[in-house]
């Protein structure tokens, strides 16, 4: 999927995949960025609602700093394209946007 942001930066380029836990109904969420070569994978818990695909991670670097939380709000609005978020916040309870995107499916 390509992430397009809206601040005019370049789009990432990433491999995403989501998984369900049938044992424990658990959702996880695994990206691989190819745009930050050296970084590691993402590997974290996801909430769904609906449409709405959410993934939550504790002490993420964001802006050269390290957030105490840090999540990724997905918004599918087709089955090609979804709006994302990204979100950090310090209590885990109030967030602030970091920046937003559009996701599209490559063929």
């Amino acid at each position: 999927m390509e992430d397009t942001p809206t601040c005019g930066a370049q789009p990432d380029h990433s491999l995403s995949i989501s998984t369900c836990n049938k044992l424990d109904k658990s959702y996880w969420h695994y990206e691989i960025i190819d745009d930050y070569k050296g970084n590691k994978p993402v590997i974290s818990p996801m909430t769904i609602d609906g449409d709405t695909w959410t993934d939550t991670s504790d002490s993420v670097e964001a802006r050269n700093k390290t957030a105490s939380h840090y999540r990724v709000v997905y918004h599918y609005a087709s089955l090609t394209r979804v709006q994302v978020k990204f979100e950090e916040s310090t209590n885990g309870t109030h967030w602030t946007m970091l920046g937003q995107g559009e996701g599209i499916k490559q063929p």
